[in-house]
């Protein structure tokens, strides 16, 4: 038997059902979180996702992996969670260093039906407690800087949380389980939310505030990612385009971007530290054909459109 919604997950207000721009649009291949990168890697088992660094859940695997492997480590994780008690409608807070792994936790918790809220890795102790606290009790995946920035300590953890997973580090607080002791868990069961429901949640900026929470369903998620997933006269995303990537992976777009890797299967190249020096190389030899970075990102690494190399000549 389904469970009932929870309180905390009963407002998410629906999109309009968006199924297509035009009748010859190309729709999204998915909305579902949770299967997202099960279909990219159905659709394009061996296209390249490219790391700035490797994964902090995965340090082994280094950083290349094609979309097959990578959706092996949602497998993982969602098995890692199940084991650790997530279940379905649970409430699942990522809030770890920025990389594309938090979409990795992110869709492993709504594989199994739980709600994932992807939180930014640079809360203070005041916002990401009100943010814990109005999810009310949920399960948190972290590592130790993020515990430090946000003062989470092991007395608020437990009265903020069911449970604490902890990637990384020597050390952790008394009563939280390290990541890496749920590795080999036995394969998690599917439960992907209906259409309709809520699927994951996101939060505002907080420049008016603390960030509120967003929820989103497939539905809406789905209407949204049309915009990237269009054709736009010729002009739209190619298999054979390569992606750079350097929007924050906790973010909403982040989500509808996966949904265009399973729909049309580029090469993915994700930059998750800026500034950073290496990112000029990493461009240099994989020359993007499109770019994804926010405005003050632009600033950042604007000295980077006088490299020699011509990082950005096929854009």
């Amino acid at each position: 038997m389904t469970p009932l919604t929870p309180e905390p997950l009963r407002s998410c207000t629906p999109s309009r059902g968006l199924t297509r721009l035009t009748p010859f649009s190309r729709a999204p291949a998915t909305g579902r979180y949770g299967e997202a990168w099960h279909v990219a890697a159905s659709r394009f088992p061996d296209q390249q996702i490219i790391l700035q660094r490797p994964a902090d859940i995965a340090p082994e695997a280094g950083i290349r992996h094609t979309y097959g492997q990578w959706v092996r480590l949602v497998d993982e994780v969602a098995a890692g969670l199940y084991a650790a008690g997530v279940r379905e409608w649970d409430r699942v807070a990522v809030m770890k260093a920025n990389h594309p792994d938090v979409q990795v936790i992110g869709t492993a918790a709504a594989r199994i039906g739980a709600i994932p809220f992807q939180l930014a890795w640079n809360h203070g102790g005041d916002v990401a407690q009100t943010l814990l606290r109005r999810m009310d009790r949920p399960f948190l995946v972290t590592d130790p800087g993020r515990l430090a920035v946000g003062c989470l300590d092991a007395d608020t953890l437990d009265s903020l949380t069911r449970a604490t997973i902890v990637i990384g580090g020597e050390e952790r607080p008394r009563g939280t389980i390290a990541f890496d002791d749920l590795r080999g868990a036995r394969s998690a069961p599917t439960r992907l939310r209906d259409w309709t429901e809520p699927m994951v949640a996101t939060h505002t900026s907080g420049t008016t505030g603390c960030p509120k929470l967003a929820l989103h369903s497939a539905q809406t998620l789905h209407a949204i990612a049309h915009v990237e997933t269009e054709r736009w006269g010729g002009l739209g995303f190619r298999g054979s385009d390569v992606w750079a990537f350097f929007d924050p992976f906790f973010h909403q777009h982040t989500i509808t971007a996966l949904f265009t890797l399973a729909t049309v299967g580029p090469q993915f190249v994700a930059i998750s530290d800026v500034p950073d020096p290496g990112i000029a190389d990493l461009l240099a030899e994989h020359k993007p054909t499109a770019v994804d970075m926010l405005p003050n990102m632009y600033l950042a690494l604007e000295q980077l459109t006088r490299d020699e190399r011509g990082l950005f000549e096929n854009v």
